[in-house]
């Protein structure tokens, strides 16, 4: 069973004893969990010891996933704010996203 969950960040990273919980009861349990990288401007998780400690413990059931830098939203229009806001979050959040082996395949 794979669960998504939303807004992944250090204000909210106790709530999931819960999913801990159900991990418990089922080990085939897994979530992808969308993060924020810096929630409100004051929780950079690349800096938090805590969440990197928590990330540990939890990295072979837990897919990190982006959501957003700060989980403010860019004024409507703004696609070079929003594409900036997007790699900032993807470059602070790297260490922890799941990493992909693309192999290059040819058609005959």
């Amino acid at each position: 069973m794979i669960f998504t969950t939303d807004d992944l960040c250090l204000s909210y990273l106790q709530n999931f004893i819960w999913f801990d919980n159900i991990k418990k009861l089922k080990p085939d349990f897994k979530i992808i969990a969308f993060t924020i990288a810096n929630f409100d401007n004051h929780e950079l998780l690349s800096q938090s010891s805590e969440f990197k400690k928590w990330f540990e413990i939890h990295q072979d059931w837990v897919q990190i996933a982006v959501h957003s830098y700060d989980h403010k939203d860019p004024p409507d229009g703004d696609r070079i704010g929003e594409e900036f806001w997007i790699k900032k979050a993807l470059d602070s959040l790297k260490p922890f996203l799941p990493t992909y082996k693309i192999s290059r395949c040819e058609i005959n």
